[in-house]
């Protein structure tokens, strides 16, 4: 049943989000043919000019379209009335959770690679020859150190656990939203603005107490280590990055899950 309901959205959200994208990409291949006829036309320009603009509009529209669709899935799919359908489905809160996030991270995927063949297209030529050369260049220099893989590696985790925190983030003030009885929508966009405001008011707080201690020489060791193992300091970071967004992650998962066990109302 769970393969069945990840095929079902898999099938919705390209109804949906597969014209965004082919549009971009048809946008893209336009540019690229405009700008193969340059010339010093005012005509041209306002063409090549309208065309640009077009591509990095759809470019982001592409982007913030995914994650809207993703968000109003969950919303409806699970705390509307066609709730009453998918709960009484042989599946359990946890697999609707993951199968609504890993279709999610999908699309954000296939939309980050369209966007990336769009400018491929966009730019290619002798620019897109310049940018690959420039790009080998680094890419030998980042790897010539040991530690690089790892980096990587630590840098890739770090995005891909990122982009669940996003999106768990909003499943979280949606449950949170749905335990009100009106104005369900407006509850979790101020759940959101709640943990906004908490976030930035403990972030302040953490700089000044650092400020402070920095300056009162407690944090002089600490200081000491990351000049002397500036390597081993950097995996520190990314890892610590990476383990404090997952556990926040793992903090909504259980608010949402919790909701659908135990608080669900769908009236």
């Amino acid at each position: 049943m769970v393969k069945k309901l990840f095929k079902h959205e898999i099938v919705s959200y390209l109804r949906t989000l597969l014209p965004v994208n082919l549009i971009v990409l048809a946008i893209a291949i336009m540019t690229r043919v405009v700008l193969f006829f340059e010339n010093d036309s005012i005509i041209y320009g306002l063409v090549a000019g309208s065309s640009i603009v077009m591509l990095f509009v759809g470019i982001i529209a592409c982007i913030y379209m995914t994650f809207i669709v993703s968000i109003v899935r969950f919303y409806k799919n699970l705390f509307t009335a066609e709730g009453y359908l998918m709960f009484t489905l042989p599946v359990t809160p946890t697999q609707h959770i993951f199968v609504k996030l890993l279709t999610a991270m999908l699309f954000e995927v296939i939309a980050i690679v369209n966007i990336i063949l769009s400018m491929t297209i966009f730019i290619s030529g002798e620019l897109f020859v310049e940018i690959l050369k420039a790009l080998g260049y680094l890419l030998k220099d980042l790897f010539s150190s040991p530690h690089a893989v790892f980096y990587f590696i630590e840098v890739l985790i770090g995005i891909l656990i990122a982009g669940a925190y996003a999106y768990l983030l909003w499943y979280a003030c949606i449950s949170l939203g749905q335990r009100s009885r009106k104005n369900r929508i407006f509850m979790a966009v101020l759940a959101y603005f709640a943990y906004y405001m908490i976030t930035q008011i403990v972030a302040t707080v953490f700089m000044i107490v650092v400020m402070i201690l920095g300056s009162a020489g407690v944090l002089e060791n600490f200081a000491n280590f990351f000049v002397l193992h500036p390597y081993a300091s950097v995996h520190i970071l990314l890892i610590a990055y990476d383990l404090f967004m997952a556990a926040l992650g793992t903090l909504f998962f259980f608010i949402v899950r919790n909701t659908m066990k135990n608080k669900l109302n769908l009236e």
